[in-house]
């Protein structure tokens, strides 16, 4: 997010606010909130997907099934979030059938994603800094997650919920890898956050999206995890 540093602080993150992106002179998307709730339901169909892919043999890896289950579901994901276009005259009803793929997963990925923020990331005092950015209502907004130091118990537990994750199971098809099934653990990845955060910044009333304490908790312990497991 290259423009972070010249706005920093020009917004704050409100998860339960419907947000107004402007896509035109005068026109703007308005995009409803995406709750914990529906991120967990999101990560389900995701996960189902992928599964399903992989069972039918309809992909060869998980990576080539969640390129594949990506498609479907984030456009679904787009498509009910996006409620619609403020401003813009006389709105047709079929007004979100002509919205491309691309421009829905832009509206939804301004609204909703968030990123590490690579140049201000840093560790000082023994705390954990885990700085985020994304945008809100179309501003940069950053925030800041001060943690605990991790210990030996925190990786082990990580190494735990990491290991649940995944599934392997050998393939009976010529040519196909061993497949690895997906069951999300992002309840009990953001339960682990919670246990070692100490204090937030840039988010209303300190609320932290469930998906956001997933990307911190990922990132900080990434580096204990050899992903070729995994993958």
């Amino acid at each position: 997010m290259s423009e972070a540093t010249a706005q920093e602080n020009l917004a704050t993150y409100d998860a339960y606010a419907v947000q107004k992106i402007q896509i035109d002179d005068g026109v703007f998307a308005v995009v409803q909130t995406y709750s914990d709730e529906r991120f967990l339901q999101y990560r389900k169909d995701v996960s189902d997907k992928i599964n399903e892919f992989l069972q039918k043999g309809d992909a060869k890896n998980i990576r080539e099934a969640e390129m594949k289950a990506a498609v479907e579901i984030d456009l679904s994901l787009a498509q009910e979030l996006v409620e619609t276009l403020e401003g813009y005259p006389d709105l047709p009803s079929d007004w979100k059938d002509s919205i491309s793929i691309e421009d829905y997963l832009q509206l939804i990925g301004t609204a909703h994603n968030f990123v590490i923020d690579e140049e201000a990331k840093k560790f000082s005092l023994g705390k954990t800094y885990v700085p985020t950015a994304c945008y809100f209502n179309g501003k940069v907004a950053r925030q800041k997650h001060y943690l605990r130091k991790k210990t030996i118990d925190d990786s082990s537990k990580y190494a735990l919920i990491k290991s649940k994750e995944y599934e392997r199971k050998p393939s009976n098809k010529l040519g196909v890898d061993d497949l690895f099934f997906l069951h999300p653990q992002d309840i009990e990845k953001a339960q682990l956050y919670d246990e070692m955060k100490e204090s937030v910044d840039g988010f209303e009333n300190e609320f932290v999206p469930l998906r956001v304490k997933v990307l911190v908790i990922d990132y900080i312990f990434a580096s204990t995890i050899n992903p070729k497991k995994f993958r």
